[in-house]
């Protein structure tokens, strides 16, 4: 048996494909990132657009994690608005205060107007929080909407966005907190 004696040629370059490698590229835009999320940037609100792929996301999520996503929070949309809302619940650790089973055969409250009215009473209580949050730290809270693409394109889904677009465009006028969606 012979063995290999062959010696690495000195241009070769060793890559290290176990690793995480990537997570030490930084992207061009991350210093804005970080500032948005951070809460330098007020008075704004923000979407970001890109081909599937690019990494947006994860330079959200690289920007949550060098804050420890204080004052941030990131919600996925969905389709079905039920869904959407229980997520925004869990982003925004907001309970729904939902009946037990005994709602079942008792008559439905007419001030209950589905999820859509569900999702403002909880952006109404974020916005008190946001307020108090702004005067103690001097920043803005963040809400990040991942998706909101996957809202359908019928009343419901463009009353939605109206909504969220809303929201947006007063608290980043307020500089209470924003809504960054993200696409």
């Amino acid at each position: 048996m012979e063995k290999n004696t062959k010696k690495p040629q000195a241009d070769a370059i060793a890559w290290d494909t176990d690793g995480l490698w990537t997570e030490h590229l930084r992207r061009d835009d991350q210093d804005m990132m970080d500032r948005i999320v951070n809460g330098s940037e007020k008075g704004h609100y923000f979407m970001l657009l890109g081909p599937k792929g690019t990494g947006k996301t994860t330079m959200l999520f690289d920007a949550m994690r060098a804050i420890h996503a204080e004052g941030a929070s990131i919600c996925d949309a969905h389709p079905d608005l039920e869904v959407f809302r229980l997520r925004l619940g869990k982003a925004l650790n907001y309970e729904y205060h939902e009946d037990s089973q005994t709602g079942l055969f008792q008559r439905r409250d007419p001030r209950e107007g589905g999820p859509a009215l569900d999702i403002e009473r909880a952006l109404n209580k974020l916005e008190k929080v946001a307020l108090r949050y702004s005067a103690r730290t001097n920043r803005p809270l963040v809400l990040i909407l991942n998706n909101i693409h996957f809202f359908k394109n019928d009343d419901e889904g463009q009353n939605m966005l109206l909504q969220l677009q809303q929201r947006a465009e007063a608290w980043a006028a307020s500089g209470a907190g924003y809504i960054y969606e993200l696409l």
